[in-house]
């Protein structure tokens, strides 16, 4: 009998690799960071993401996000510069089965069918992003890594992550505003 073949990915430039275990790169975990997210990828303590998230068939209760969106979201126009600017996300394609869920969920429209659909863990996009992924999110409070966040030049704790994200508290926030409408 064949072992299961490991996945594994490089993270930096200098050819790091890390194993990929439910659908994440395996990293050191900030133990500031874990009281804001759980394992499934939900934001902990009153925290939303800026962008949809899902579960995906036949991957349990995890949440994911359609690539396009956190990329957008942050500032990329799509998810090749995500995936290549970020080593540390892991981008999965879904296969067939999962993406007609996908269409049935009304997550992605009809027409993307015939299409190559990538997601992403919302938990690594978390680890990666910290407040600029999450609705009004304050620097170092909604970071993930907490002291990385504190060192970083130029960061004041509390400051809005991204100061053009529109976010009135009174108001729903729109998710769609980073990616597709299954409706289009």
């Amino acid at each position: 009998m064949v072992a299961p073949l490991k996945l594994r990915q490089a993270i930096d430039k200098e050819g790091t690799e890390v194993d990929i275990v439910n659908d994440e790169c395996v990293l050191p975990e900030d133990p500031d960071g874990e009281t804001k997210v759980d394992k499934s990828g939900n934001l902990l303590g009153d925290r939303e993401y800026r962008c949809r998230t899902f579960t995906v068939l036949g991957r349990g209760n995890r949440l994911y996000m359609l690539s396009t969106e956190p990329a957008r979201c942050v500032g990329f126009r799509d998810s090749y510069l995500f995936f290549t600017k970020h080593l540390k996300l892991h981008k999965i394609i879904v296969d067939d089965e999962e993406k007609r869920d996908m269409i049935d969920r009304e997550i992605i429209p009809h027409s993307y069918k015939g299409r190559s659909i990538g997601i992403v863990t919302a938990r690594s996009v978390f680890r990666e992003f910290g407040a600029r992924i999450v609705v009004g999110g304050r620097r170092v409070l909604d970071d993930y890594r907490v002291a990385d966040a504190r060192e970083e030049e130029g960061v004041t704790e509390g400051d809005l992550a991204d100061p053009n994200d529109m976010y009135n508290p009174a108001e729903p926030y729109n998710k769609n505003q980073h990616g597709v409408r299954a409706g289009r």
